[in-house]
């Protein structure tokens, strides 16, 4: 999946390491990614991607959602043009 967004032009990291999710999810938030695709197996099994979106501070709520990849794939298109 990682490869879709990459030929799509995005910057993509992979975490496969031991560490727990919750530290993958906070070094991810430091390091300044926008977005977290989390895919587990269930992800997997239906084609989906669950996304967790960057909080500005540690008062925001937590935005998290499951979708298509490709929804999602279109939405940063969408973002990236706009932003030009």
């Amino acid at each position: 999946m990682s490869s879709k967004l990459k030929e799509k032009g995005f910057l993509v990291e992979n975490d496969f390491s031991n560490e727990q999710f919750s530290k993958k999810v906070r070094t991810a938030q430091l390091e300044g990614f926008n977005y977290s695709v989390i895919i587990g197996q269930k992800e997997k099994d239906g084609g989906l991607v669950s996304i967790r979106e960057r909080q500005n501070n540690e008062k925001d709520p937590v935005k998290m959602r499951t979708e298509k990849l490709d929804s999602f794939i279109d939405e940063l298109t969408n973002l990236t043009e706009n932003f030009k």
